[in-house]
Formats: structure tokens, C-alpha cells, sequence
């Protein structure tokens, strides 16, 4: 989980300001600013060492999973410091929609696993019947299979979505097919970063909580399978024993 977040804000943070450092001074044909160059941008490595270096920080002193939230904190502060930097669009489409996405979806993946965690059997759970436990192991998998696909029809849904109308904001935004081709570039690599952080962040977290469940519902029936294994070895062992004391009929008949 920590290391996720933790690559998820650099790497989004990379993504953001990728597009207006090397694509904006191409668009010689957009609608709003034309070609834009930025002599400012060398600030974002200092930026960038900054949140780098404060995200190491908290990630490490965090021990809870809703202390993950002040990990937002150092992401959001370097957002802010970006938008003056690329100016004069502010806030710069590109940024503020990779650092909100990232933003977002940071708030979703660490709600999603402090929900995920509550699904584990707790220490006064441990001490109810095997039976028992088995049976709310089953109901908690269903359940998180039930989150989990719910969450990913609304992700597919709102990134289709996003995405069909990121490519209709590039066609109006310039007028020549070189520089549209740059765009859509651009919107892919936002569109597969959005993906992987989606697959290792939410649904990993499903998938591992999943398994952890089942790791506890073996560990529960393991036992009681061999100790059933062992009473029918009994059953048997002790029935030969008894067949073994009868006594054998003689092959003589009686005058």
C-alpha cells in the first residue's frame, strides 16, 4: 500500500508536468495560447526532491492505514506550487487533471482498504466455533467480491467516459493533425497510468484481502479435516480389532 501511493505521487507528479514542458512549445496552433514556452520550469526539480523526500517521510512514520491520509498533504502543496510555474493557462488542464486524478484516487484506495481490513476475523471472532468462523469467512469473501465489482463498473464507466471526452478536448484545442497527434499521445499515457494505478491500488487490495481470507479459512478447516481423517483411521482400526477377538468357527462338525 505504501510503496503504491508512494509511486503513485511521483510518477504522477512526472506525468503532470511532462505535457506542458514538452508538448506545449509545439502547439503552435492552439486555440487559446499558441505555443508556450515556460523559463520557470527548472523549479519543479527542487519540487520534486521536496515531495519526494516529505513522502518518505510520513509514509515511513505511518502505522495506520487512515494515517495514510497526511500522505496527501506534501502531494497537494506541490500541486499548489506548480500551477504559477506554467503560466499563463492557470490552473493548466494537464496538471490539475493528472494531480486531481492522483488526489482522488489516492482518497479511494486507502478508504478501500480501511473498509477491507474490517472483513478480517477479529480476536473475539477467533474464539467462536470453527463452524462459525468458516461461515463469516464465506459471507466476508462474497462481500468483498461484491465491493470489488462494483468498484470496477463505476471506475470503467467514469475513465471511458473521461477519456471519450479528453479526445474531443484535444480535437477542438488545435488545428493541425501533428499537434492533435501529440495530444492523443499524451491522453493515452494519462489513460494507461490511470489503468495501472487502478490495478495496483484498489483491485490489488481486493485481491489480497480475498486471499488473506481464504489463507483463514484453510487454516481453520486443515485442522478439522485431519482430526476427521484421524477418528475414521480410529473407527477402522479399532473395528479390525474387534473382528480380530472373535472367535473362529470350528471346521468340525458335532456327532
Amino acid at each position: 500500500m505504501k510503496r503504491v501511493l508512494f509511486f503513485a505521487y511521483f510518477v504522477g507528479y512526472i506525468i503532470s508536468i511532462l505535457a506542458p514542458i514538452f508538448i506545449d512549445p509545439k502547439l503552435t496552433s492552439h486555440v487559446s495560447y499558441g505555443a508556450r514556452y515556460y523559463p520557470f520550469q527548472f523549479l519543479t526539480i527542487p519540487i520534486i526532491v521536496i515531495l519526494v523526500i516529505s513522502e518518505l517521510i510520513i509514509l515511513q512514520k505511518t502505522k495506520r492505514i487512515r494515517e495514510l491520509y497526511w500522505s496527501l498533504i506534501p502531494f497537494g502543496f506541490a500541486y499548489l506550487l506548480t500551477l504559477p510555474i506554467f503560466t499563463p493557462e492557470i490552473p493548466h488542464m494537464n496538471i490539475t487533471v493528472v494531480c486531481g486524478y492522483v488526489i482522488i484516487m489516492s482518497i479511494a484506495t486507502i478508504a478501500i482498504q480501511d473498509k477491507l481490513d474490517t472483513y478480517s476475523l477479529d480476536p473475539r471472532q477467533m474464539t467462536y466455533e470453527s463452524t462459525v468462523q468458516i461461515e463469516y469467512l464465506k459471507e466476508a469473501i462474497s462481500a468483498v467480491k461484491q465491493l470489488m465489482v462494483t468498484v470496477l463498473i463505476v471506475y470503467a464507466g467514469a475513465l471511458m467516459t473521461w477519456y471519450t471526452k479528453m479526445l474531443d478536448i484535444n480535437k477542438n484545442m488545435v488545428n493541425r493533425n501533428d499537434e492533435l497527434f501529440l495530444l492523443s499521445i499524451n491522453s493515452s499515457l494519462i489513460f494507461s497510468g490511470m489503468i495501472i494505478y487502478f490495478l495496483f491500488g484498489p483491485m490489488y487490495s481486493g485481491f489480497k484481502t480475498i486471499n488473506n481470507l481464504l489463507h483463514q479459512m484453510k487454516s481453520i478447516v486443515q485442522p478439522i479435516k485431519k482430526e476427521n481423517e484421524a477418528g475414521g483411521l480410529i473407527d477402522i482400526e479399532t473395528t479390525v480389532h474387534r473382528n480380530s477377538n472373535i472367535p473362529k468357527e470350528s471346521g468340525r462338525k458335532q456327532d
